[in-house]
């Protein structure tokens, strides 16, 4: 086959397709009568449960109560804020935190050793406070009378004000 010829056929089967295609077009379709459509009725009835179905009931719970924070000045609140301060430095060498106010105090705690507090006075004479892990003072340092357990409080007190900060 030529040339020639391939053009001839597709010339064929285009004027064939043409003219099917028109004479397609021109015919109607012939229609069938549409069934009914069922119409519904709504449904109105309830919803049950199943057989055997029950409610789960939660129990009932005590509301939770608030852990009392501890006493402003005391070794509880001093060493719960030291713990957790930026200011205070931990020690990884000794396991302690230490906190330093220049010329009013020094203090360091160790868990389960204790907190000490040391009054910073220029020539030394300042008292040291030395609590126990209960946060009893402790006799062995400090002789307990009621000006050193003024002074003890008050290095106490002015300690957790400055941790506060």
């Amino acid at each position: 086959m030529n040339f020639n010829q391939l053009t001839a056929i597709k010339g064929v089967i285009a004027a064939s397709s043409f003219i099917l295609l028109s004479a397609c077009a021109t015919t109607t379709a012939t229609k069938t009568p549409a069934a009914p459509v069922a119409a519904a009725t709504p449904d109105v009835s309830q919803p049950t449960s199943p057989i055997g179905a029950f409610v789960i009931e939660a129990p009932e719970s005590e509301p939770a109560k608030a852990i009392p924070l501890p006493a402003r000045g005391s070794v509880a609140s001093v060493v719960e804020k030291m713990e957790s301060s930026p200011y205070t430095l931990y020690w990884k060498e000794d396991a302690s935190y230490s906190y330093y106010v220049g010329g009013v105090l020094d203090a360091e705690y160790k868990p389960g050793a204790g907190l000490t507090v040391q009054e910073a006075k220029a020539d030394d004479t300042g008292i040291t406070c030395k609590f126990d892990a209960e946060g009893n003072l402790s006799t062995a340092t400090v002789r307990v009378d009621q000006k050193s357990s003024e002074v003890c409080s008050q290095l106490m007190f002015t300690l957790d004000d400055e941790l506060s900060d």
